[in-house]
């Protein structure tokens, strides 16, 4: 026994011996591997600074530093080295950020983070992690740049780094789009911008800002876009010293721009674009480099071609190439985008050309450019119909995408009515609006009401629609021609009001509601994936996702009829489907009288005994149409005591005589009900003149202003019922049954307050309760807007509308007033409106729909 202890203790002390004699070398062995790696690591880093025009050098320096950090990967280093490391790791990653080499930065950045998280260093982990997503949005990699986002707005949150986790929002928000995430997106923005208010980060606030500015002009919400991109600019020009994270004013001006343009508020459009040039020419001389005026100039040619000023548009377009080409570009993608782009602005220049009627240079371009969509439209304007077709057809063919598959639907449709083949447009044009409808499901219920503004290629969406109305009042079959003339008219009522009442206040559940946005974001995945395999020209995935599509369909058909028979209130707003003449419930005896605007004509639709009676062709064009309203409209719009003379009387008589005359002998006087269409909604048509003898006599009447003797006006036998569309009235009608009896009682909202300097607003209190409403901000640069381009002034006090009330109160006894600070959105909307059958708006009124933040007519309320 003694003796095995003895041996033990003789093995372990010859164990212990050797290896305290082996450790030098192996201490030695680990310094050199040390001192080896750490000569690699220099060399290359070296290397990679200088290699910036030169791929082989910078591949030789990358393969320097991956064997130094394999090394490094072996040994035990202290910490302060490893950080240190992994900062040179940064360091470089940002200079191929520098050189445009996404690759390397991608590499480099890898490395990083897993040194990072070997070493437990979270800052720099999630550093690395927030710059990869920068990378990878120039990879074209959406995914892997929403994980890393995600990774790294969770890193951020947890070591206490505010600015930086708010500003991952952002990343995540539009990551998250790319991704067709559509609610997602927004959630991720919305969580954003409101930490970023409550905790006064105005960089990333603008950051945030900026980004769903350009998520609500996809959206088509261009009023949306603007208000967020003009609070992100204030902004910009009132904090000092605070970093923005490369955005400047000049990217903001850029954005109002193009919003201003897609509202229709050309001559602000143009301010906005002088603008952003002015300053980014300013940034481009400061820095030398001239490049980035090229989209700036593009951006200017832009407005100007809408503004029919070619000319100028041409020659921005032509300075646009110019810089654009003085940029610097990807290391081996220099040609390859300087090709797309001068093919961009090459057929906006022969579009331009084609405007102005050049048909010579014009075509040059697109044939020189292989376009067809354009030589189309080329052939179309020379009316060289055969051509025209042909060109039409070779774009359907090559069609890569929806767009390009709608506009080359569109362009045959147009040639078929030209040629008077009514079928044949009638087929082109159903097939364009089954092809709107499908993109319609891939779209939020709450932004379907912008979806047909806006063009493709020259061409208004609403085309579709309007050229399938014509084609079939051409083929005879008017109850077919009234269905689709529904199809806007009915929707964009309604689905305006669902944007804008929540679906909590309809008792429609939350699982419910997420369940209808998440439709969206699933169709909206197919069709993404659907324009990928037409690129690719995958027959075996189309036909699968046919398939997909055709199952989804059938879902969402059975979740909207579950949703009509347990929400039907809901359902009608957020989706309505147009009904024919056959289900429209006219009283016995009633007519209804529906016009829609077209291009080139105007039609009225006349429907009695639930059927289309008759159509009436009117012929006016939307140009002139709209001309001739507002000219007549101008006649009401006084300011001081009404006169009749005011109005110009013969212009009234001749829309009554196109619009009315005929249609009107066939109904009875107190059973009309007219559904205007676009500008004819403001057209007051009690007031247009039925006679009027010539020359004019004008008599003083009994206790009022003078009037045209022997001029009787249509509202003095008339009284019309006007809906925003047949089908609302139709909704309103079969929910009579259900509705809680009308109320007796009047509410009459009257001489609101609509600036701080009024009178009525004395205490300080009151002024510091209504300057913390961010409307107010809103509320002065819409009234600045209108102001300029009325030049007149609006949102003047108007303290006769409460004599107006007052009068009502003794004539009707049962009538409520609210006025002054109390007639504001908030109070109208905590009130209960049962008893209430009647509503007065004694107020200002916003009809220009150009008006940045307001996308429909608006009424002005107190602050």
């Amino acid at each position: 026994m003694k003796l095995g202890k003895v041996l033990l203790f003789i093995v372990c002390f010859l164990f212990v011996y050797l290896f305290s004699r082996s450790l030098p070398v192996l201490a030695q062995g680990g310094l050199d591997l040390k001192v080896q790696a750490d000569s690699l690591f220099e060399e290359g880093k070296k290397a990679f600074f200088k290699s910036s025009n030169d791929r082989v050098i910078r591949e030789e320096a990358k393969d320097k530093l991956r064997q130094a950090l394999g090394i490094y990967k072996q040994l035990t280093l202290e910490r302060v080295f490893s950080r240190s490391i992994c900062h040179d790791l940064l360091a470089l990653a940002l200079r191929a950020w520098d050189d445009y080499d996404w690759r390397s930065m991608i590499e480099l950045l890898l490395e990083l983070v897993d040194m990072a998280s070997r070493e437990g260093f979270l800052r720099e982990k999630a550093l690395a992690l927030k710059f990869l997503t920068q990378a990878y949005v120039h990879t074209g990699e959406p995914q892997k740049e929403f994980w890393c986002a995600k990774q790294a707005q969770e890193i951020f949150h947890q070591i206490g780094m505010l600015d930086e986790e708010i500003l991952m929002y952002a990343k995540l928000g539009e990551s998250a789009w790319w991704l067709n995430r559509r609610s997602e997106a927004l959630d991720y923005f919305e969580k954003g911008i409101a930490m970023a208010r409550k905790y006064q980060t105005k960089g990333a606030l603008v950051n945030l800002l900026y980004l769903r500015s350009g998520v609500e002009m996809d959206l088509g919400n261009y009023g949306k876009a603007y208000r967020y991109c003009a609070e992100a600019l204030r902004i910009m020009l009132t904090q000092q010293g605070v970093d923005f994270h490369f955005f400047g004013p000049d990217v903001c001006y850029e954005r109002l721009a193009e919003a201003a343009r897609s509202i229709g508020d050309l001559v602000r459009a143009r301010q906005y674009a002088e603008k952003a040039f002015e300053l980014a020419s300013q940034v481009a001389s400061r820095i030398g480099n001239t490049g980035s005026l090229g989209p700036q100039y593009f951006s200017l040619a832009e407005v100007y071609a809408d503004l029919g000023d070619y000319e100028k548009a041409i020659e921005s377009y032509k300075k646009s190439l110019t810089y654009y080409s003085k940029q610097v570009f990807p290391e081996g993608r220099r040609k390859e985008m300087i090709d797309d782009y001068t093919r961009k602005v090459s057929l906006r220049i022969g579009r331009a050309y084609l405007e102005q009627g050049d048909y010579s240079r014009a075509f040059t371009i697109f044939k020189e450019y292989d376009e067809p969509v354009w030589l189309g439209k080329y052939y179309l304007a020379r009316k060289q119909f055969s051509q025209a077709e042909a060109e039409f057809q070779r774009a359907l063919e090559r069609a890569g995408n929806d767009e390009q598959r709608l506009v080359a639907l569109l362009g045959l449709g147009k040639v078929a009515e030209e040629t008077k083949n009514w079928k044949k447009a009638r087929d082109h044009y159903q097939e364009a609006v089954a092809l709107m409808e499908n993109q319609r499901y891939a779209v939020p219920f709450e932004n379907r009401f912008t979806f047909m503004e806006g063009k493709v290629y020259g061409f208004d969406r609403l085309m579709a629609y309007e050229g399938l109305v014509r084609t079939l009042v051409m083929l005879k079959r008017n109850e077919e021609a009234f269905l689709f003339s529904e199809y806007t008219k009915a929707r964009v009522l309604s689905e305006a009001i669902a944007r804008n009442v929540p679906g909590a206040l309809l008792n429609v559940p939350l699982e419910v509601r997420e369940s209808e946005r998440s439709f969206a974001d699933r169709f909206a995945q197919l069709d993404e994936e659907w324009q990928k395999a037409l690129v690719n020209e995958d027959k075996r995935l189309q036909k699968t996702l046919k398939k997909n599509r055709r199952a989804l369909e059938k879902e969402y058909q059975a979740f909207l009829k579950d949703l009509k028979e347990k929400y039907p209130e809901y359902a009608a707003l957020a989706h309505p489907e147009p009904l024919p003449a056959r289900k429209i419930p006219l009283k016995r005896g009633e007519t209804l009288l529906a016009f829609e605007v077209l291009d080139t004509s105007t039609l009225l639709f006349v429907v009695k005994d639930q059927k289309v009676a008759r159509v009436l062709e009117i012929p006016l064009s939307r140009k002139d149409l709209t001309e001739k309203v507002l000219r007549y409209r101008r006649g009401f719009e006084v300011e001081e005591i009404p006169d009749l003379r005011n109005l110009d009387l013969e212009l009234g008589h001749e829309l009554y005589t196109l619009l009315l005359e005929k249609a009107l002998k066939e109904a009875r006087k107190d059973h009309v009900v007219i559904v205007p269409d676009e500008i004819l909604g403001l057209l007051p048509f009690e007031g247009l003149p039925k006679n009027l003898p010539l020359p004019l006599t004008w008599r003083e009447g009994p206790g009022y202003a003078v009037y045209p003797e022997g001029v009787s006006f249509v509202g003095e036998e008339r009284t019309f019922t006007l809906w925003h569309s047949a089908t609302s009235l139709a909704l309103s009608r079969y929910a009579q049954k259900e509705r809680i009896p009308e109320g007796e009682f009047l509410l009459a909202v009257v001489n609101p307050v609509f600036d701080f300097d009024d009178e009525r607003v004395r205490t300080r209190a009151i002024q510091v309760a209504l300057r913390e409403y961010e409307e107010i901000e809103t509320r002065r640069e819409i009234q600045a807007i209108v102001e300029e381009s009325t030049t007149a002034r609006i949102f003047a006090p108007l303290p006769r509308t409460v004599e107006v009330a007052h009068f009502l109160k003794q004539l009707w006894g049962k009538v409520k007033i609210l006025e002054g600070l109390e007639a504001s959105e908030a109070r109208l909307k905590s009130l209960d409106l049962t008893p209430f059958g009647h509503i007065l708006f004694a107020t200002h009124g916003i009809l220009d729909t150009r008006t940045p933040y307001l996308l429909q007519p608006a009424i002005v309320l107190s602050n």
